[in-house]
């Protein structure tokens, strides 16, 4: 299998601000495509410096990886990814790339959506719908973006150290359907009960990440004294975060990036049902690549959180489509996705490929 990767550079629609900050206009991000007897796979990985990964250390990760695919296949998906995982170490990001790469050959192989290939097939009522994301703006401005999803069944508000309960209360005003609160670790323990129990009575449904990531037993003592679930989304990395967060939360938030591709994401989800916990699939802001990989394990969710591409100006590919909330996945073999664009090359504005493109 020959490996090619590439940074790519994507824009934004709009402002996004959240506890973590205002999100760059502009996102550097790394496309990834595996190539062997005339199929092309396709994967994405994400810099996320809360997770110890950025572009560099993705681009040496899948550097140091990329001799491992000499005079292997997708038929070796298992023992393969054992190699990488040992090779990526922390590089998460990069490790899931390539595990979307080769699930999407796999795929192809064998002419089956990927979701098919693992056993994963929605049933007729397809898969739940997913969230709309707000940020942090002023009531007005929130109850109006609410407004604007009209249609939608599911909200998810980010939140800041002052929790805005006016800005809950003002798109509760016009928004029945179920409201969820992403806290980003912003609370401390001590303050957190008392914030949760006032989200509740503001009509908030779920609450994610109420505290900082590392300490289990504040989490533990937090979310019992919360009258709404709570979810780990932070403290949530991998499949040993599962085994680390059992009767701490509710449920807990998976994402590709984090845990390391959909190999791992599925060890994730049966441990967490193993153990009474909820699951939510999500995402971060991100091409249709991994958004639509992700939601090849959405019939195995109770919630999920994929609209990371929709904020995106020039997403340069197509895979899943929303409606209103309600995921339509692709019919094609593999992940089904089709390239709209060629992407934008990052550093160079000029869009000088050749230089930034490495082919192993």
């Amino acid at each position: 299998m020959k490996l090619v990767w590439r940074p790519v550079e994507l824009s934004l629609k709009e402002t996004f601000v959240s506890h973590k900050g205002l999100k760059p206009q502009r996102l550097s991000q790394m496309a990834v495509e595996l190539h062997w007897r005339g199929r092309s796979g396709l994967g994405w990985a994400v810099p996320a410096p809360d997770y110890g990964t950025d572009l560099d250390g993705i681009d040496a990760a899948l550097a140091a990886c990329a001799p491992k695919l000499c005079g292997r296949t997708p038929t070796e998906l298992e023992r393969l990814l054992d190699d990488l995982e040992a090779i990526c170490g922390r590089q998460t990001s990069a490790l899931a790339a390539m595990d979307m790469a080769l699930h999407d050959l796999l795929g192809q192989m064998a002419r089956m959506p990927v979701r098919d290939l693992l056993g994963c097939a929605p049933t007729r009522s397809g898969l739940p719908d997913t969230f709309a994301s707000i940020g942090m703006m002023s009531p007005e401005q929130a109850r109006e973006k609410a407004l604007s999803l009209q249609g939608w069944s599911r909200i998810k508000l980010k939140m800041g150290t002052d929790p805005d309960y006016a800005r809950v209360r003002a798109v509760r005003e016009v928004f029945g359907g179920l409201l969820a609160v992403d806290g980003n670790g912003a609370w401390s323990p001590q303050r957190a009960p008392a914030i949760l129990r006032a989200l509740a009575d503001v009509g908030v449904d779920l609450v994610e990440q109420p505290i900082a990531p590392g300490d289990h037993a504040a989490l533990k003592a937090v979310s019992a004294a919360s009258p709404i679930p709570v979810l780990a989304d932070e403290d949530c990395v991998g499949p040993d975060s599962i085994l680390r967060l059992q009767g701490c939360v509710q449920g807990v938030n998976i994402k590709l990036l984090k845990c390391g591709g959909l190999r791992r994401a599925l060890k994730m989800i049966w441990l967490a049902r193993h153990f009474g916990m909820r699951v939510m699939l999500g995402c971060k802001v991100e091409s249709s690549i991994g958004v639509t990989a992700m939601a090849q394990l959405g019939a195995l969710a109770d919630w999920l959180d994929l609209d990371g591409h929709l904020p995106l100006a020039d997403d340069p590919y197509t895979g899943l489509t929303i409606d209103h909330g309600r995921i339509h996945l692709p019919h094609g073999a593999g992940l089904g996705l089709t390239s709209v664009a060629t992407p934008r090359l990052f550093p160079d504005d000029n869009d000088h490929s050749i230089e930034t493109t490495r082919i192993v």
